[in-house]
């Protein structure tokens, strides 16, 4: 239970920092704008390659190359995350040069100093109350762990306006230790679509089934957050692990999780979300 809720704290929190105000700038062609932040940034994303991204210490250099595109673009630091909206290129005269650095939220000491072990614990409840109500789970009826191998299973998800935060548990029923590691996710157009993939929204499919469909086209979708309990899973042991992945579809997708290699076999789950 306490695992569990750890998870659902972590998968909250991501779903709040999706309303983190949002800065809009104006950029122009073969020209750069900088940003700048109160601390180092540890990554940066953005949601389109017709921008370049570079970054040095505290500074994110930005930079169109190409024109009537526009895009989001996420920095995080050690302790915070900002959100910029990145405008299509337009005329130097309206560009943002600078951009200086917006406040970072204090920590909370523990000396006393800040917010109050009652306020702390209203945050808590506030946090993991909306999580469970925004949580959806995902049926497994389809997909059941194999014998002798590495098995994952997809369990819930959470929905934010962009991004899907989905919850797993990976089994290994091998002899052998297996290392999670972070998965990479593809979106999948199916050869021989179902009727409708609404009516398996939220369902978990079988090797067997994903055969059937086949695969027509596949697309790589950005992981903006992952994270897992435990790396290192002996044989017999179960590992449960958090992924959010960025999506402005607001139909159902067939999305496919490949994870490391154990031995010969390429341990996958595919889920319609």
């Amino acid at each position: 239970m306490r695992r569990f809720v750890a998870m659902l704290f972590l998968e909250a929190t991501a779903v709040f920092a999706q309303q983190a105000p949002i800065t809009k700038v104006q950029t122009a062609l073969n020209h750069l704008t900088v940003i700048e932040m109160p601390e180092p940034v540890t990554m940066a994303a953005a949601g389109s390659d017709a921008f370049e991204i570079k970054r040095h210490g505290n500074r994110v250099f930005v930079e169109p190359v190409r024109p009537n595109v526009s895009t989001n673009l996420f920095l995080w630091t050690e302790h915070g995350e900002s959100i910029y909206e990145l405008a299509p290129a337009g005329e130097v005269n309206t560009m943002n040069v600078l951009i200086a650095p917006k406040p970072q939220p204090r920590p909370i000491s523990a000396t006393g100093d800040g917010a109050s072990d009652t306020e702390v614990q209203k945050i808590a409840d506030l946090v993991l109350s909306k999580a469970l109500l925004q949580t959806e789970h995902v049926s497994q009826r389809d997909a059941k762990p194999s014998k002798n191998t590495v098995s994952v299973l997809i369990d819930q998800v959470v929905r934010a306006k962009d991004s899907i935060y989905i919850r797993y548990h990976l089994t290994n029923e091998s002899q052998t230790p297996y290392r999670m590691l972070d998965p990479t996710v593809m979106s999948i157009r199916p050869a021989q679509p179902p009727l409708s993939l609404s009516a398996l929204v939220n369902n978990q499919l079988n090797d067997r089934t994903v055969r059937a469909m086949g695969i027509g086209e596949s697309t790589g979708i950005p992981v903006i957050r992952s994270e897992t309990k435990s790396r290192d899973i002996a044989p017999g042991g179960v590992g449960t692990g958090v992924i959010g992945i960025r999506t402005t579809s607001t139909q159902p997708q067939l999305y496919q999780f490949v994870f490391g290699n154990a031995g010969a076999q390429t341990v996958t789950a595919t889920a319609v979300l």
